[in-house]
């Protein structure tokens, strides 16, 4: 059962958390995964810099997270920033992210169950959010295209360009570590249907 919002409480969180310099790659992410599924573009979240403004976001009150957290609607998450938010927070555990930022337990929390929340709509509204093409997120991932070329218009190439990229960029922002390998992913994202 999922906890009524504390707004205060996370408030207080993402202040803690927005002064952080040096986040470790697990409070990167979550914060980055929050993000997504408040609306922004991933463009915009390549640097710690940049994710701890928006955090603080004192310029405009209703840029503010908190806010925005509380009138959250699972319809305005596009399938898109729904997948690159869930990949983000794969790899995490409550205890990882606790162990690097006690302050952003809630946040991660909070970030899981509202993703949850958007597959059961996308499903309850016969929307299939991972039915997707694998190379499609990993091409908004890497280009900030809010539209696909079809799968089928891209040549073997430029797909594996493409993913490289992706992986390029996850390493860079440490989402992901330089050991992991995407082949199998890969494998079984060419034979889906």
């Amino acid at each position: 059962m999922e906890e009524e919002f504390d707004a205060d409480k996370m408030e207080d969180d993402l202040d803690t958390v927005s002064r952080v310099r040096r986040p470790g790659a697990a409070l990167h992410s979550v914060i980055m995964a929050l993000f997504l599924i408040l609306g922004e573009s991933h463009r915009e979240m390549a640097d710690w810099k940049t994710l701890a403004d928006m955090l603080s976001q004192n310029e405009k009150p209703e840029k503010r997270p908190v806010l925005r957290m509380s009138k959250f609607d699972p319809e305005a998450v596009t399938r898109d920033q729904a997948r690159l938010a869930k990949k983000l927070l794969a790899p995490l555990t409550v205890d990882k992210v606790k162990a690097e930022c006690e302050a952003a337990t809630a946040c991660f929390v909070w970030s899981k169950e509202k993703i949850q929340e958007v597959y059961d709509y996308r499903r309850s509204r016969g929307s299939n959010v991972t039915q997707t093409g694998y190379y499609q997120d990993i091409s908004q991932w890497c280009s900030g295209v809010t539209e696909h070329k079809p799968l089928g218009s891209r040549t073997q190439t430029d797909l594996k360009q493409t993913e490289n990229n992706y992986v390029k960029q996850s390493i860079k922002i440490g989402a992901i570590s330089p050991e992991t390998s995407f082949n199998s992913d890969v494998t079984s994202a060419l034979k889906k249907p």
